[in-house]
């Protein structure tokens, strides 16, 4: 009796493997930032959000904005004035992105960022235009010294933020 209830259990098992395995996978496709050919300094960025309670009425209703904090820092180096960025991403319209060809960017705004002369400089903006971001572009850095990077076809710096958002940390 007990050897037939270990054979029917394994058999009840078997029988509902093949309904846990995807035999036909979708095809998945990544987006990535343009290749890159070197940063004249460490440049990352990170995604923001704020706290805020919306009331809607009616049809109209107020959206929320996407923020990103830049950090861009040179160890041993004349301090960093100022930066020009630029974020590439998608726009509010709707859109259905099939995931075999993908969609390009729609959108991107740029911002100058500054600061007092140092060597690191951090900042967060906030989009008005772009409403997912996939990549930022740096596009110049200004340093004390007066010397000024900027982006070519050779050297190209870009970083792409986390996917991951928190809404409610301490900063």
């Amino acid at each position: 009796m007990r050897r037939s209830s270990v054979v029917l259990a394994m058999f009840l098992v078997s029988v509902g493997l093949p309904a846990q395995t995807n035999s036909r996978t979708p095809p998945v496709q990544f987006m990535e930032a343009p290749a890159q050919g070197g940063c004249p300094a460490g440049f990352s960025v990170e995604r923001r959000s704020t706290l805020n309670v919306v009331e809607t009425k009616g049809a109209a209703e107020r959206r929320q904005r996407q923020g990103l904090e830049v950090k861009l820092g040179q160890k041993d180096a004349a301090g960093i004035v100022s930066a020009d960025v630029t974020v590439h991403g998608y726009s509010a319209k709707r859109r259905v992105m099939p995931t075999v060809s993908g969609a390009e960017p729609d959108a991107s705004e740029s911002f100058r960022i500054a600061g007092e002369a140092a060597s690191l400089l951090i900042k967060e903006i906030w989009m008005h235009r772009v409403n997912t971001v996939s990549w930022v572009e740096l596009n110049e850095v200004e340093y004390a010294n007066g010397f000024v990077w900027h982006s070519s076809a050779k050297a190209r710096c870009s970083a792409v933020p986390s996917k991951l958002l928190l809404v409610a940390g301490a900063r």
